[in-house]
């Protein structure tokens, strides 16, 4: 103690202070050291990485759109070691589990509608018992506090688990509009797909005739922060379903997928090309509007080549009929423009005409 004397202890304990501090800042620092793996893929849909280890996605969609058929597809291929050859999954595949547990938790739905999901898994991967690693959980008649506790025992009893997914996140908080509430359980499963390395998929609704926008605050942050977002939707009038890619982090958007009700097979199965063709061509917007430009430009240089003022004004007599409102100057301009762009036209000269691809063979 003697040689303690006239020592300034402040000295030591920020010294204490600052090396804790270092410790903490290499903790979360990458450096060519640091130990990260590239991401783990865990659900590709059309190729592309919808959900990764240590993140979390969203899947989207209103009530009956089709997103029961998803999750029957990504739990079933999760529990097949060998995935039988032309197995129609609508595009979804999750890696095989190897034995760790793959969750789904279930929210909102009755008991018997849940069953209903377990017995369509089973059916897939053609087992008649329950797997012991397949754990299918429903939490309907709890209050949503309830719920989140009862998620979160679960996450603590299978750390290893392979996936998990959460159809209706937005019923373990009491109001997805409240900031608070919201930022707090997208924030907690960001940590706990971190924390126990593992993929986890949330299920929110859609407000309906928002094209596409997630319920409250909750929504618009869970898409702000997920690794892959997806919309389930329906064509009511065709009866057809779609997953249509929102957001994928890792990889390309895929294209659009399209399924429907099987009634001989008992589930959704994937349209063929050629009937994918015909909805795109009816449904897709963008199609819809390549094809009335390519309509509109057919209809005004039927006759030949036209200067540009001359195909302006032939633009404003037509757009009526075929795009079914009438355009400005300027918007007729403007649809010059864009077939250009879009090679439905060409220039020669001061002469505009048709692109060969687009003229009629005699």
């Amino acid at each position: 103690m003697e040689n303690l004397k006239g020592f300034d202890l402040s000295v030591l304990k920020a010294d204490v202070q600052k090396g804790i501090k270092e410790l903490e800042a290499h903790e979360d620092e990458i450096n060519d050291s640091t130990k990260v793996s590239d991401p783990i893929s865990v659900i590709t849909i059309g190729g592309s990485p919808f959900t990764v280890k240590g993140d979390i996605s969203i899947v989207g969609g209103l009530p009956k759109a089709g997103k029961t058929s998803c999750s029957v597809f990504m739990l079933s291929t999760a529990l097949m070691k060998v995935k039988p050859e032309g197995l129609d999954s609508l595009g979804i595949d999750t890696t095989f589990c190897e034995g760790e547990m793959v969750v789904y938790i279930d929210t909102e739905q009755p008991k018997s509608y849940t069953n209903k999901l377990r017995k369509q898994v089973l059916k897939i991967i053609e087992v008649e018992s329950h797997p012991e690693n397949f754990k299918v959980i429903n939490l309907r008649k709890y209050d949503s506090q309830t719920k989140m506790k009862k998620v979160l025992d679960l996450m603590d009893r299978y750390p290893k688990a392979h996936l998990w997914i959460i159809d209706g996140v937005a019923d373990l908080i009491k109001d997805p509009n409240d900031t608070k509430e919201s930022f707090g359980v997208i924030e907690k499963f960001m940590m706990k797909s971190e924390e126990l390395f593992t993929a986890i998929v949330l299920y929110i609704h859609e407000n309906p005739g928002t094209s596409g926008k997630l319920r409250g605050n909750l929504g618009s942050e869970a898409e702000r922060k997920c690794g892959g977002a997806i919309a389930i939707k329906k064509i009511k009038d065709k009866g057809i379903h779609s997953i249509e890619a929102k957001l994928i982090r890792g990889g390309p958007d895929f294209e659009t997928i399209y399924f429907r009700y099987d009634k001989a097979l008992g589930r959704m199965v994937s349209l063929d090309a050629t009937e994918t063709i015909e909805v795109k061509t009816t449904t897709d917007k963008n199609i819809i509007k390549l094809n009335d430009r390519v309509k509109l430009a057919k209809q005004c240089l039927i006759t030949g080549h036209l200067k540009f003022g001359d195909l302006v004004q032939k633009i404003l007599e037509l757009a009526p009929e075929i795009e079914g409102k009438s355009l400005s100057k300027r918007t007729a301009e403007t649809r010059v423009t864009e077939m250009k762009k879009r090679e439905i036209i060409n220039i020669n000269g001061d002469y505009y005409g048709l692109a060969d691809k687009y003229i009629p063979q005699p």
